[in-house]
């Protein structure tokens, strides 16, 4: 039984992004996308934001200062920062669902804050 609930808690934080607050968010560097979440919504968590490349990908409550700070109200709602400075956001919709293709239209902005650091 405990090999098993293993497997389970590997399997299910490989696709998880890391937790990251406020305060820590705020010392981070580089290009950062920060997927606001609920425990209420942990089935919608937006997974492939693992495949994106370029980008350092966080979750973080939709109850903390930054959602508040960026008027987060509906879940999921992504927003890219780079260096700690908004850039684009993402909202969900009723479904709690992002529209199709809003993967791309996220590696695209990352590509291109990529490009402009050189």
């Amino acid at each position: 039984m405990n090999k098993l609930i293993l497997v389970f808690f590997i399997a299910y934080n490989a696709f998880s992004q890391d937790i990251i607050d406020t305060k820590r968010f705020e010392s981070s560097d580089g290009i950062v996308l920060i997927e606001f979440w609920e425990e209420w919504n942990k089935s919608n968590q937006c997974k492939w934001l693992r495949d994106l490349e370029g980008v350092s990908c966080y979750r973080m409550r939709m109850n903390s200062t930054l959602a508040k700070k960026m008027k987060v109200s509906v879940l999921p709602t992504l927003v890219l920062f780079d260096e700690s400075e908004y850039v684009e956001k993402w909202e969900g919709d009723i479904t709690f669902s992002l529209p199709s293709g809003t993967k791309k239209r996220v590696q695209k902005s990352v590509d291109e804050l990529n490009i402009n650091q050189f």
